[in-house]
């Protein structure tokens, strides 16, 4: 049996590897040790993570569910594994399935990032009640939330051509107030 410490040494080695782009390096790593454990939760959230930024949508579904199940057996909270659901849905462009998991997850914790996404999906569904999730996330981290609006302007807006550049300028300043 591997050691906590141990396996959180390598959780930590796998989300630095992801995090600097050696997308292959980590697989292998995390291949190798879920055939030593493979009823590591976080090994399968991992593998999800990097099915998503590899565009394999159905995989990482797939491994996402694997690992909120081996959670939930293990007494362990899924949280994070969830919003990775939630992001897989709007790389997806299912914005309604990805809201209501951003907003499950924002009636149980105050995660800056679900709250941030949950109003962002209302934002596309043009739901005004999604402006609360924002207001709530400026309220805990201002400087992180008006980024990730500005990456989420950035990857719907900026190069959309049927958004016409008074609109965008429009848009632009309202994250600029926040």
């Amino acid at each position: 049996m591997v050691s906590k410490i141990a396996s959180r040494n390598l959780e930590t080695k796998i989300r630095l590897l992801i995090s600097r782009g050696k997308l292959s390096d980590a697989l292998k790593l995390i291949k190798s040790n879920l055939t030593i454990n493979p009823y590591n939760s976080e090994l399968w959230f991992l593998r999800g993570v990097i099915a998503i930024k590899n565009n394999r949508h159905k995989l990482a579904d797939e491994f996402l569910n694997k690992a909120i199940h081996l959670a939930k057996s293990n007494k362990l909270n899924p949280y994070e594994y969830f919003k990775y659901k939630g992001i897989l849905k709007m790389n997806q462009h299912l914005f309604e399935d990805a809201m209501k998991i951003f907003q499950t997850i924002a009636r149980h914790n105050n995660d800056v990032e679900s709250l941030v996404y949950a109003g962002c999906c209302g934002f596309l569904l043009e739901d005004i009640s999604s402006s609360k999730y924002v207001s709530r996330a400026l309220s805990l981290d201002r400087t992180k939330t008006k980024q990730m609006i500005i990456d989420f302007y950035n990857a719907f807006f900026e190069s959309d051509p049927s958004i016409g550049s008074g609109v965008k300028r429009l848009l632009k300043k309202k994250i600029e107030e926040l």
